[in-house]
């Protein structure tokens, strides 16, 4: 298939795809990579893992702060890979997608810990003394690197539009609609975990629509970057390979991982 519809556009169905496996592997990242590798080295009991949390006996600073650490990692990874010229456009756009998701994540669970005193940051801080003082420093710092995130994801996003790599004319096709998958996917699986309600729309729709908003700014930023760009952009077709994993993705973590692994 052709990889423009008759407008002119990317495929939305292979947008929406690597999307939903992009999300699905930044919480991933958070949960499994980060918490429960650092559980596993610590060797703390964990009792289950979803994709809202890991539940444990016991818990530590490094324990907490490991699944920001993981998605900086993640995040820092994917962007200094892209590009590459025998990469797929749809290859290049997870790669984007999948680094910015990561550092969103990441940064902004600075912020959301300062602001509520609550979560993985939180219990990093407990006992640290002036309490006030290292939360408005922590709360700083999580809105200063969410800012550069976006920064470095819109000098990347430009980079990859001005090798040809994707069409400039489909940027907010490339952020709106991921951010609907996107959150719609982890706000789902959430619905099913096994800790309780209120993660709902703390760790399943916050941590999605609430964290990833910093894709809105993308469009306008890279229009601004590739003013004069001229290059022949690779072609962004209906991949159904994308849209098989995704499919099968979506079922895990949602019927999976989201229900929750339980180890007790």
């Amino acid at each position: 298939m052709a990889a423009h519809d008759s407008a002119g556009r990317a495929s939305l169905p292979t947008v929406i795809a690597v999307a939903v496996v992009a999300y699905a592997a930044g919480d991933a990242v958070h949960e499994l990579v980060g918490h429960g590798s650092v559980a596993l080295l610590l060797s703390i009991k964990i009792n289950a893992v979803s994709s809202v949390g890991l539940q444990s006996l016991t818990s530590s600073r490094l324990l907490s702060a490991s699944g920001s650490l993981a998605n900086v990692l993640a995040g820092v990874i994917s962007f200094l890979t892209l590009s590459h010229p025998r990469k797929s456009a749809s290859a290049n756009y997870f790669l984007w997608l999948f680094g910015f998701v990561n550092l969103m994540n990441a940064t902004s669970y600075l912020l959301v810990s300062a602001l509520l005193n609550s979560g993985d940051w939180s219990v990093v801080i407990a006992g640290l003394n002036p309490g006030w003082a290292w939360r408005v420093g922590m709360g700083l710092s999580g809105t200063g690197l969410y800012v550069l995130s976006i920064r470095w994801a819109a000098a990347r996003m430009g980079n990859i539009v001005a090798k040809g790599a994707l069409d400039r004319r489909d940027l907010f096709r490339f952020t709106f609609p991921a951010y609907i998958a996107g959150g719609v996917l982890l706000t789902l699986a959430s619905v099913f975990n096994p800790f309780s309600p209120s993660l709902i729309l703390m760790s399943g729709a916050g941590a999605s629509f609430g964290v990833t908003w910093g894709l809105f700014f993308i469009p306008e930023m890279v229009r601004e970057r590739t003013q004069s760009l001229n290059a022949s952009p690779q072609e962004f077709s209906l991949s159904w390979g994308w849209i098989a994993l995704a499919a099968a993705t979506g079922i895990v973590f949602v019927a999976v991982f989201g229900r929750g692994l339980q180890f007790s």
